[in-house]
């Protein structure tokens, strides 16, 4: 999992950094992954509050938040949606872009979401149609992994069919439903405020990150859609403290990978094989999904 000894790797933790990352310790490194869908919120942010969703209260069925991060919150939370799943909704805000031009994004009324493993965007879901169109991706994609089941002609293009549907159905204003056109997402947690550790690598991993990708012509940027194209954005905190630096691959192919205690030597090879391939490195294996 490592390079070879060349002698050309430069880049590193800061000593102080490396020495309060705990390589040795399994407790609690391995975690138990019961989480079905995982909503990323855009916030144009890399780090934020110790608990970034602190105050956020349970909402009523027919009740607006005046913050769509607090209303995509307390969707994820409530145990009805979790029960048609049978498994866990974890959301998470990242440094995902979103359009500080516009008013209602500027007001934190409107933002976008990324929905995995779906791999479905929602560009400017807004706090007026926001339960709506999280219920109708629901509802409408349990729908299609059933007919999926029975099914084993389905494939890519009967989800596209599904979100143009959706879009052209129903009246969601400037809100838009999409499927990603990327092959895979890396999220990397920058949660300084709640680990010091965190801030300090995901930018350098970050950074490794990107070079690599450009090389192989898979780099994409914010607004680069071109196909089968790879993302990097941070992410608060994952879980668990001193594993610093953290990864969260989620490949279109199906496979999420957690991985932890990542430096810098490890990106070339983590990326040929865990986002590249699916596989995964026991040592630095916090959790998977296939």
């Amino acid at each position: 999992s490592n390079c070879s000894s060349c002698g050309t790797c430069t880049t590193k933790f800061p000593d102080s950094v490396m020495k309060k990352i705990n390589f040795n310790s399994t407790q609690g490194f391995q975690k138990k992954n019961d989480t079905v869908l995982h909503i990323i919120i855009a916030t144009n942010q890399s780090d934020w509050d110790h608990d970034p969703f602190l105050n956020v209260s349970p909402l009523s069925p027919n009740s607006h938040s005046s913050n769509i991060v607090k209303l995509v919150k307390s969707w994820c939370d409530n145990s009805d949606n979790s029960s048609k799943i049978n498994g866990k909704i974890k959301c998470s805000v990242s440094d995902i872009p979103f359009d500080d031009l516009d008013q209602d994004s500027y007001e934190k009324k409107s933002t976008n979401i990324l929905i995995l493993p779906f791999f479905i965007w929602v560009k400017k879901i807004h706090i007026s149609n926001c339960t709506q169109i999280l219920n109708l991706i629901l509802d409408n994609y349990l729908n299609y992994i059933n007919d999926l089941n029975t099914n084993s002609n389905l494939n890519k293009i009967n989800l596209t069919n599904l979100i143009q549907n959706l879009n052209s159905n129903y009246n969601f204003g400037k809100s838009e439903i999409q499927l990603s056109n990327n092959r895979s997402y890396i999220f990397l947690c920058s949660h300084k405020t709640r680990d010091k550790r965190c801030g300090i690598t995901a930018p350098i991993i970050k950074k490794e990150i990107n070079l690599y990708l450009k090389e192989l012509d898979l780099y994409r940027s914010s607004n680069d859609d071109r196909p089968g194209g790879i993302n990097v954005y941070y992410v608060n905190h994952v879980g668990g403290h001193k594993f610093a630096a953290n990864m969260l691959i989620f490949n279109k192919t199906g496979e999420i990978i957690w991985l932890g205690k990542l430096i810098p030597k490890n990106v070339r090879p983590v990326i040929d094989q865990s986002v590249l391939n699916g596989k995964i490195f026991p040592e630095f294996l916090r959790s998977a999904t296939k």
